[in-house]
């Protein structure tokens, strides 16, 4: 493949989406006009032990690459080693993780297992150069590693360069690599209509890194949604004209790397997910999770060629005709591209050219096809194909084209009216058919074709060819057959030849085909629902709480930490994740993080089930029990804030210099190492453009008994970074606020609390604030047998609602029967007061959690069969709990139709 002057690409995930799926999902991203796929490479997911790499199956990569590549598609690499994605741990595998790690940086503690994985995939991913005739174009490593450290990312492009990748390197969101070795790229998630905010980082970046075209590697297609938040992402729903008017903001600022982060989300399948994230990965993308396309697809769709045929202009002005209105001219021998961007709730009415609310417009002038000239017009154009110009607009909207080099032509549902040396074309945009004129200039033919918007968005370009329609998608045509996908109702299809079917239209000569699609619901019969209660299976005995990864147990899943207590008292429990109390073979308690709660003398199990790993991997991050059981709460005590230390740190930031400053060694050593340096205040003074660590130090009288530190800092973001000492021992980094603290390091009497925060770019004098307490108990337990749960195989039958009190393991058997030629994606519906790991036929597909938002999951179609079975590994919340409500549905039906054409 050769190159191309833009990279207009949607970011797909192979290991979210099912390996028989990849051909689905990226013919779709093709169809969408797309020339470009951008991939994350999770590192944890093909290194899961230490030294082991596997890409079989649903791991090999190599394949999706060579369906893109076989679609069309360029590839651009995203290896890490660190990828965000809101992916457990960011990608970093959870062998990785100790307290001596220091990620994301040039430590031995990480960066030796970090090169091992580069080598290897980077090797894997040199063949597939476009220098090589293959589709790879870029390669970017690291992510979002906003603070520099450039000695680290250079050894990164060395190892790249080691291993023969050839193409582009980019770096992503660190401005500190700008006119490197590296091409710095940006993410965008603005607030929908925030259109200021996008323009400001557009300007920035290109005033910053000059001789380079915006690079846009990731552009909010969506968000990503969380447990207990709402869907269809925690930021609510975003509008699909407000990507469509990112886009245009894209293309008209001279991006020549646009990419949609997702273009499709997929699914977070067992327990991939970062911290607090639902299985769903669907984004509210434009291929939804389970492969429909909706409005947004569309939208962005209309866009695609004109990314293509402005390749290459220069801005030539930039009009805010208001706060909320702004025309931009672009140029190209000639063509002059005119952006007009509605950002305002009213139509934008300039001379004859409509703007709709929150829209946006393009308007070509001087556009030469062969031999005509399309001299100017008041509709959108959608693309020029060989003969073919093809303009839209909304119907009703009362149009002129007015058009040069014309010797005659007949026109369908529009007049060709002479004016001098010009002929202009008039008409009104029609509601479900296609108006235009098939002129002749020196002999040639040309197609000025008006369409309406929705069939202007499901006009499909394949092989340099167009299909003008209102069908739901075209998957493949030739010259003698066509495949679509239709959604029920009516189907036009307008294709540029006479067929053996349909209407022939002599005027335009192209032929119209109508036909009704009635997709068949597919029939879903539940067989059987039966409960069983699990049993424990003995991992290993511990003297002392250690986090799972410290245990060496890797994999995540529930665990059962059993004990005993020998009187009845208050107890409390800390872990990273969702935690069940079962006291004497009841569910006495169950939350998130820390539990408070009453216990009997007696047995006592802990179940604790990850949430995952915190994606941004600065620092490392635990999972199971962290702190023992504590038994007894004497009191509570405040914290007495009694000063502050600065370390100053701005000369790491010299301006023109690309900084060695590494974020990570600074949170996860030099926090902890700098206190002797700090400067210290009774209170902060005022600041200038001051970059550092502020010490808040502080003191509480206690005993050297186990106690809970609780932290409530003011002024400092909730996802910032914390190092906490006390009495001079680090005892916690990380993003908590509640710390469990062991006796071992505390005195009785006076006790000493600093907390270590980073702070950049301060101007004025910091509103950093502390409150605390610390709660002491009597006494702790900390010896435990860890269980896993397993299947007791004793079943029962049973029906909604189904009562639940203890954990169990519920099985539903169910009959599909699909008609080959439907597409109807199905999912699982679920409520009840239970936390489910949920299988369909062995496959762990899914978590579903009481507090929502997510009820329904995606049952893949290469998982299914004519029966299946799907299992639920559910711990009620409560000793009374109910599942209320399974049910097995389609997401959608649409009609796989093959026509005959000759």
């Amino acid at each position: 493949m050769g190159m191309s002057q833009v990279l207009l690409c949607g970011e797909m995930h192979y290991f979210r989406i099912p390996s028989g799926l990849w051909f689905d999902r990226l013919l779709k991203l093709k169809r969408a006009g797309f020339n470009c796929v951008n991939i994350y490479f999770a590192w944890n997911y093909h290194e899961v032990e230490p030294g082991v790499f596997d890409v079989s199956g649903e791991r090999d990569f190599t394949r999706f690459i060579e369906i893109a590549r076989d679609l069309g598609l360029y590839v651009v690499a995203r290896v890490g080693p660190y990828i965000c994605s809101e992916w457990d741990n960011g990608g970093l595998p959870d062998w990785l993780i100790s307290k001596d790690l220091v990620p994301r940086s040039l430590d031995p503690s990480y960066f030796r297992y970090a090169e091992r994985w580069l080598r290897f995939v980077l090797s894997m991913l040199s063949r597939y150069s476009v220098k090589r005739g293959g589709n790879l174009v870029a390669v970017q490593l690291e992510n979002e590693y906003f603070w520099g450290d450039i000695p680290y990312h250079m050894r990164l492009k060395d190892i790249a360069r080691e291993v023969g990748i050839d193409v582009d390197l980019y770096t992503n969101m660190n401005r500190y690599a700008r006119n490197t070795d590296f091409i710095d790229s940006i993410d965008l998630y603005p607030r929908p209509w925030d259109i200021k905010s996008v323009i400001n980082a557009f300007k920035d970046l290109l005033e910053t890194q000059p001789g380079r075209n915006l690079k846009i590697m990731e552009y909010e297609g969506g968000w990503f949604s969380a447990i207990g938040k709402p869907l269809p992402t925690e930021r609510g729903s975003f509008p699909p004209n407000w990507t469509k008017m990112l886009l245009t903001l894209a293309i008209a600022y001279g991006a020549d790397l646009i990419s949609f982060y997702m273009f499709h989300g997929g699914t977070n399948f067992g327990y991939w997910t970062g911290r607090w994230i639902t299985t769903t990965y669907d984004y509210e993308a434009s291929i939804r999770e389970w492969g429909e396309l909706w409005d947004r697809y569309y939208r962005v769709k209309l866009l695609a060629p004109i990314a293509f045929l402005s390749a290459g202009s220069k801005m030539v002005s930039e009009e805010f005709v208001d706060e909320n209105r702004i025309r931009i001219v672009r140029e190209s021998g000639g063509t002059r591209f005119v952006f007009y961007i509605n950002n305002s709730d009213e139509l934008w009415i300039d001379r004859d050219i409509i703007v709709q609310p929150r829209d946006t417009k393009i308007i070509v002038y001087n556009l030469v096809v062969g031999d005509i000239e399309i001299v100017e017009s008041n509709l959108n154009l959608l693309n020029v194909i060989e003969n073919n110009v093809i303009l839209y607009d909304v119907p009703g909207h009362s149009y002129r084209v007015i058009v040069k080099g014309i010797d005659s032509g007949v026109c369908r549902n529009a007049s060709l009216d002479v004016d001098g040396d010009r002929y202009v074309v008039r008409g009104s945009v029609l509601e479900d058919d296609v108006a235009g004129c098939l002129v002749v200039s020196r002999g040639k033919e040309y197609r000025i074709l008006i369409v309406p918007q929705h069939m202007a968005e499901r006009t499909w370009f394949i092989d340099n060819r167009f299909i003008v329609s209102n069908t739901y998608l075209v998957r493949d045509w030739n010259r003698d057959r066509i495949v679509v996908e239709a959604s029920r109702g009516r189907n036009i299809l307008y294709i540029p030849y006479k067929t053996s079917v349909g209407e022939y239209i002599e005027s335009l000569k192209m032929s119209r085909i109508v036909f009704d699609s009635e997709p068949v619901e597919p029939k879903i019969d539940i067989l059987s629902i039966a409960i069983a209660p699990l049993s424990k299976e003995h991992i290993l005995d511990i003297d002392r709480v250690a986090p799972l990864e410290e245990l060496g147990i890797y994999r995540h899943d529930y665990y059962i930490y059993s004990t005993h207590i020998d009187r009845d008292s208050d107890i409390y429990v800390r872990a990273n994740d969702y935690i069940a109390v079962i006291n004497n073979g009841k569910i006495i308690a169950s939350g998130f993080i820390s539990i408070s709660t009453k216990v009997e003398r007696g047995d006592i199990d802990i179940v604790v089930e990850p949430l995952g790993h915190p994606n941004d991997g600065i620092v490392p991050s635990f999972t199971g029990l962290l702190s023992p059981i504590l038994v007894e709460k004497i009191r509570s005590v405040d914290l007495e804030v009694v000063g502050y230390g600065l370390v100053d740190l701005g000369h790491r930031y010299r301006p023109g210099i690309a900084t060695s400053h590494s974020h990570s060694y600074l949170i996860n050593r030099e926090i902890r190492e700098f206190v002797s340096r700090a400067i210290w205040y009774k209170e902060l003074p005022e600041l200038r453009q001051w970059t550092g660590i502020i010490y808040i130090k502080s003191r509480f009288i206690g005993e050297k008994k186990p106690s809970v530190l609780r932290l409530d800092i003011s002024g400092y973001p909730s996802y910032g970074h914390i190092v906490v000492l006390v009495n001079g021992i680090e005892i916690y980094r990380g993003l908590d606020r509640e710390i469990y603290i062991d006796p071992s390091i505390l005195r009785d009497g006076e006790n000493e609390v600093i907390v270590g925060l980073h702070l950049y770019n301060v101007d004025g004098k910091p509103g950093i604030g502390l409150r605390g307490s610390v709660a002491i108990y009597r006494d702790k337990i900390e010896r435990f047998s860890i269980h896993r749960f397993v299947d007791s195989k004793n079943y029962r039958d049973t029906k909604i609602p189904i009562e639940i009190s203890k954990p169990s393991i519920v099985v539903i058997r169910f009959g599909l029967d699909r008609k080959e030629n439907i597409v109807a994606p199905m999912y699982l519906e679920i409520e009840g007061e239970v936390v489910a790991q949920i299988y369909l036929n062995n496959r762990f597909i899914g978590r579903y959690y009481w507090v929502g938002p997510q009820t329904k999951f995606y049952l893949p179609e290469p998982y299914l069969d004519r029966e299946n079975e799907v299992k639920l590994v559910v711990v009620p919340i409560h000793g009374k709990a109910q599942i209320t409500k399974i049910a097995i549905e389609p997401y959608f039906k649409n009609q796989i139709i093959e026509l005959s054409l000759r």
